[in-house]
Protein backbone atom coordinates (compact mmCIF):
# COMPACT_ATOMS: atom_id res chain seq x y z
CA UNK A 1 0.00 0.00 0.00
CA UNK A 2 1.56 3.09 -0.80
CA UNK A 3 2.39 6.31 1.73
CA UNK A 4 -0.59 8.30 0.14
CA UNK A 5 -3.55 5.43 0.23
CA UNK A 6 -2.24 4.87 3.93
CA UNK A 7 -3.00 8.28 4.80
CA UNK A 8 -6.41 7.84 3.74
CA UNK A 9 -6.80 4.88 5.67
CA UNK A 10 -5.83 6.79 8.53
CA UNK A 11 -7.82 9.23 8.21
CA UNK A 12 -11.17 6.89 7.59
CA UNK A 13 -9.92 4.07 9.50
CA UNK A 14 -12.91 2.36 11.20
CA UNK A 15 -10.63 1.92 13.90
CA UNK A 16 -11.02 4.78 16.05
CA UNK A 17 -7.99 3.37 18.99
CA UNK A 18 -5.31 5.24 19.61
CA UNK A 19 -2.03 2.91 18.81
CA UNK A 20 0.47 4.17 22.32
CA UNK A 21 3.69 2.93 22.61
CA UNK A 22 6.44 3.16 25.53
CA UNK A 23 9.85 4.00 25.15
CA UNK A 24 12.42 3.09 28.22
CA UNK A 25 16.16 2.73 28.54
CA UNK A 26 15.93 0.12 31.32
CA UNK A 27 19.44 0.65 32.01
CA UNK A 28 20.96 -2.67 31.70
CA UNK A 29 23.82 -3.77 33.89
CA UNK A 30 22.94 -1.25 36.72
CA UNK A 31 19.78 -2.44 37.43
CA UNK A 32 17.86 -5.23 39.85
CA UNK A 33 15.81 -7.00 36.36
CA UNK A 34 13.15 -8.02 38.69
CA UNK A 35 12.08 -4.83 39.58
CA UNK A 36 12.17 -3.44 36.04
CA UNK A 37 9.90 -6.11 34.91
CA UNK A 38 7.74 -5.11 37.77
CA UNK A 39 7.49 -1.54 37.08
CA UNK A 40 6.93 -2.69 33.03
CA UNK A 41 3.91 -4.54 34.47
CA UNK A 42 2.65 -1.46 36.55
CA UNK A 43 2.73 1.23 33.36
CA UNK A 44 -0.58 1.84 31.57
CA UNK A 45 -0.95 -0.61 28.75
CA UNK A 46 0.28 0.22 25.57
CA UNK A 47 0.41 -1.78 22.45
CA UNK A 48 4.47 -1.42 21.65
CA UNK A 49 6.69 -1.51 24.70
CA UNK A 50 9.75 -0.04 23.14
CA UNK A 51 13.15 -1.00 25.65
CA UNK A 52 16.77 -0.33 24.96
CA UNK A 53 19.83 -1.56 26.95
CA UNK A 54 18.15 -4.99 28.24
CA UNK A 55 20.46 -7.42 29.10
CA UNK A 56 20.21 -10.66 27.54
CA UNK A 57 19.10 -12.50 30.33
CA UNK A 58 16.77 -10.19 30.93
CA UNK A 59 14.44 -10.61 27.48
CA UNK A 60 12.17 -13.02 28.31
CA UNK A 61 11.71 -11.69 31.84
CA UNK A 62 10.51 -8.78 30.70
CA UNK A 63 8.32 -10.49 27.76
CA UNK A 64 6.98 -12.59 30.43
CA UNK A 65 5.80 -9.44 32.77
CA UNK A 66 4.30 -7.94 29.91
CA UNK A 67 1.80 -11.72 28.91
CA UNK A 68 1.73 -11.99 32.49
CA UNK A 69 -0.05 -8.77 33.08
CA UNK A 70 -1.49 -7.93 29.57
CA UNK A 71 -2.59 -11.33 28.08
CA UNK A 72 -0.38 -14.28 25.94
CA UNK A 73 -1.14 -12.31 22.50
CA UNK A 74 2.16 -9.90 23.54
CA UNK A 75 5.11 -11.25 21.43
CA UNK A 76 8.37 -10.26 22.30
CA UNK A 77 11.28 -9.66 19.86
CA UNK A 78 15.36 -8.79 20.43
CA UNK A 79 17.70 -7.40 18.70
CA UNK A 80 20.78 -9.95 17.40
CA UNK A 81 23.40 -7.08 17.65
CA UNK A 82 23.94 -5.19 21.24
CA UNK A 83 25.63 -8.40 22.44
CA UNK A 84 24.79 -7.86 26.41
CA UNK A 85 23.00 -4.71 25.50
CA UNK A 86 19.58 -5.77 23.56
CA UNK A 87 17.00 -3.80 22.00
CA UNK A 88 13.58 -5.12 22.53
CA UNK A 89 9.99 -4.72 21.26
CA UNK A 90 6.96 -5.83 22.45
CA UNK A 91 3.89 -5.83 20.84
CA UNK A 92 0.22 -6.82 20.74
CA UNK A 93 -0.38 -9.41 18.53
CA UNK A 94 -3.59 -9.92 18.82
CA UNK A 95 -4.33 -5.99 17.30
CA UNK A 96 -1.03 -6.13 14.64
CA UNK A 97 0.40 -8.40 12.50
CA UNK A 98 3.77 -8.74 12.31
CA UNK A 99 4.78 -8.36 8.41
CA UNK A 100 8.88 -8.43 8.94
CA UNK A 101 11.71 -8.31 11.30
CA UNK A 102 14.93 -5.76 10.76
CA UNK A 103 17.50 -4.98 11.70
CA UNK A 104 19.27 -1.65 9.75
CA UNK A 105 22.73 -2.16 9.52
CA UNK A 106 23.75 0.13 6.79
CA UNK A 107 21.85 2.57 4.51
CA UNK A 108 23.86 4.18 1.26
CA UNK A 109 26.75 4.51 2.38
CA UNK A 110 26.24 4.96 5.89
CA UNK A 111 26.79 2.44 8.79
CA UNK A 112 24.26 2.48 11.19
CA UNK A 113 26.28 -0.19 13.10
CA UNK A 114 30.21 -1.43 12.78
CA UNK A 115 29.15 -4.50 15.38
CA UNK A 116 30.27 -2.76 18.20
CA UNK A 117 26.80 -0.38 18.73
CA UNK A 118 23.51 -1.67 18.52
CA UNK A 119 21.54 -1.25 14.80
CA UNK A 120 18.01 0.21 15.20
CA UNK A 121 15.22 -2.61 15.50
CA UNK A 122 12.46 -2.12 12.82
CA UNK A 123 8.73 -4.00 13.12
CA UNK A 124 6.81 -3.90 10.09
CA UNK A 125 3.14 -4.95 10.94
CA UNK A 126 -0.27 -4.07 9.98
CA UNK A 127 -3.16 -3.43 12.10
CA UNK A 128 -5.78 -6.19 11.75
CA UNK A 129 -8.94 -4.36 11.88
CA UNK A 130 -8.11 -1.77 9.59
CA UNK A 131 -5.32 -2.92 7.43
CA UNK A 132 -3.13 0.35 8.34
CA UNK A 133 0.55 -1.08 7.68
CA UNK A 134 3.38 1.05 9.39
CA UNK A 135 6.59 0.87 10.99
CA UNK A 136 7.62 0.68 14.72
CA UNK A 137 11.50 1.24 15.47
CA UNK A 138 13.47 1.15 19.13
CA UNK A 139 16.84 2.92 18.73
CA UNK A 140 19.86 3.52 20.79
CA UNK A 141 22.41 5.74 18.90
CA UNK A 142 26.24 5.57 20.25
CA UNK A 143 27.08 7.47 23.32
CA UNK A 144 30.52 6.74 23.28
CA UNK A 145 31.52 7.62 19.84
CA UNK A 146 30.67 11.30 18.62
CA UNK A 147 32.01 10.20 15.26
CA UNK A 148 29.69 7.04 15.18
CA UNK A 149 26.48 8.63 16.47
CA UNK A 150 26.61 11.57 13.73
CA UNK A 151 27.12 8.62 11.27
CA UNK A 152 24.30 6.77 12.45
CA UNK A 153 21.89 9.93 12.47
CA UNK A 154 22.57 11.12 9.02
CA UNK A 155 22.07 7.56 7.84
CA UNK A 156 18.43 7.38 9.74
CA UNK A 157 17.81 10.78 8.22
CA UNK A 158 18.24 9.75 4.52
CA UNK A 159 16.66 5.99 5.49
CA UNK A 160 13.58 8.28 6.66
CA UNK A 161 13.21 9.96 3.32
CA UNK A 162 13.00 6.65 1.59
CA UNK A 163 9.72 5.63 3.27
CA UNK A 164 6.89 4.44 1.56
CA UNK A 165 4.95 3.92 4.91
CA UNK A 166 4.48 5.92 8.12
CA UNK A 167 6.78 4.95 10.62
CA UNK A 168 7.43 5.54 14.70
CA UNK A 169 10.87 6.08 15.82
CA UNK A 170 11.64 6.11 19.83
CA UNK A 171 14.68 5.33 21.96
CA UNK A 172 17.47 6.85 23.36
CA UNK A 173 18.86 8.52 21.05
CA UNK A 174 21.93 10.47 22.75
CA UNK A 175 21.14 13.54 21.05
CA UNK A 176 21.73 15.73 24.08
CA UNK A 177 18.89 18.40 24.02
CA UNK A 178 19.69 20.89 26.45
CA UNK A 179 15.95 22.61 27.14
CA UNK A 180 17.59 26.32 28.72
CA UNK A 181 19.12 26.63 25.13
CA UNK A 182 16.77 24.59 23.04
CA UNK A 183 19.89 22.75 20.62
CA UNK A 184 21.41 19.05 21.03
CA UNK A 185 24.50 17.95 19.95
CA UNK A 186 26.09 17.36 15.99
CA UNK A 187 23.95 14.64 15.41
CA UNK A 188 20.79 15.83 16.62
CA UNK A 189 21.22 18.79 13.88
CA UNK A 190 22.26 15.90 11.47
CA UNK A 191 19.28 13.86 12.29
CA UNK A 192 17.11 16.83 12.35
CA UNK A 193 17.76 18.91 9.19
CA UNK A 194 16.79 21.09 6.64
CA UNK A 195 14.54 18.43 4.29
CA UNK A 196 14.48 16.09 6.85
CA UNK A 197 11.41 13.77 7.21
CA UNK A 198 11.30 13.08 11.01
CA UNK A 199 8.96 15.11 12.98
CA UNK A 200 9.94 15.07 16.91
CA UNK A 201 6.48 14.84 19.25
CA UNK A 202 8.60 17.11 21.53
CA UNK A 203 6.25 16.89 24.78
CA UNK A 204 3.92 19.44 26.51
CA UNK A 205 6.12 19.89 29.06
CA UNK A 206 10.07 20.09 29.09
CA UNK A 207 11.24 17.52 31.68
CA UNK A 208 14.72 15.73 32.16
CA UNK A 209 14.85 11.92 31.26
CA UNK A 210 17.98 10.59 32.39
CA UNK A 211 19.88 11.10 35.36
CA UNK A 212 23.71 11.27 35.65
CA UNK A 213 25.68 11.96 38.46
CA UNK A 214 28.81 11.32 37.59
CA UNK A 215 30.85 13.25 40.01
CA UNK A 216 28.99 11.66 42.97
CA UNK A 217 27.83 14.48 44.58
CA UNK A 218 23.84 13.76 44.75
CA UNK A 219 22.92 16.23 42.14
CA UNK A 220 22.16 15.30 38.45
CA UNK A 221 25.10 16.88 36.28
CA UNK A 222 22.56 17.16 33.68
CA UNK A 223 19.39 18.46 35.05
CA UNK A 224 17.60 20.06 31.87
CA UNK A 225 18.91 17.21 29.21
CA UNK A 226 16.48 15.08 26.90
CA UNK A 227 18.19 11.68 25.40
CA UNK A 228 14.99 10.02 25.24
CA UNK A 229 12.68 10.87 22.05
CA UNK A 230 9.92 9.52 19.94
CA UNK A 231 10.17 10.46 16.17
CA UNK A 232 7.66 10.16 13.59
CA UNK A 233 7.26 9.90 9.56
CA UNK A 234 4.33 10.46 7.47
CA UNK A 235 1.90 10.49 10.86
CA UNK A 236 -0.11 13.82 11.77
CA UNK A 237 -1.93 13.12 15.13
CA UNK A 238 0.69 12.43 17.75
CA UNK A 239 1.58 13.35 21.18
CA UNK A 240 3.96 12.57 24.05
CA UNK A 241 4.85 13.06 27.45
CA UNK A 242 7.58 11.95 29.69
CA UNK A 243 6.88 9.72 32.30
CA UNK A 244 7.27 10.81 35.77
CA UNK A 245 6.72 8.88 38.85
CA UNK A 246 7.33 9.04 42.60
CA UNK A 247 10.81 8.36 43.40
CA UNK A 248 12.16 7.60 40.08
CA UNK A 249 15.33 10.07 40.53
CA UNK A 250 17.82 10.08 41.20
CA UNK A 251 17.76 6.22 40.34
CA UNK A 252 19.90 3.45 42.45
CA UNK A 253 21.41 -0.26 41.72
CA UNK A 254 18.34 -1.66 41.45
CA UNK A 255 16.20 1.05 39.23
CA UNK A 256 16.62 2.94 35.53
CA UNK A 257 18.76 6.53 35.37
CA UNK A 258 15.66 7.10 32.05
CA UNK A 259 12.59 7.90 32.67
CA UNK A 260 10.23 6.42 29.72
CA UNK A 261 8.45 8.34 26.82
CA UNK A 262 4.88 7.52 25.72
CA UNK A 263 3.61 8.11 22.42
CA UNK A 264 -0.30 8.09 21.39
CA UNK A 265 -0.53 8.24 17.56
CA UNK A 266 -4.13 8.31 16.68
CA UNK A 267 -5.84 7.75 13.71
Amino acid sequence: MRYLALLAVLATSASADSVRVLSWNAESGGNDPAIIARQLSEFDRADFYCLQEVGSGSIGRYGAAIRDAYGKAYRFVPSVTGRGDRLLIIYDSERFELMEIRELFKHEDYRLNDWSHRSPLLLEVEERKSGVEFGVMTVHLARGDKKRRCEQAIGLNYWGRARTNPVIAVGDFNFDFDYRTDRGNKAYGEFTSEGSPWRWVRPAEDIDTNWSDRDGDGRDNYPDSCLDFAFVVGISDATARVVVRDGDFPDDGRTSDHRPIELVVSP
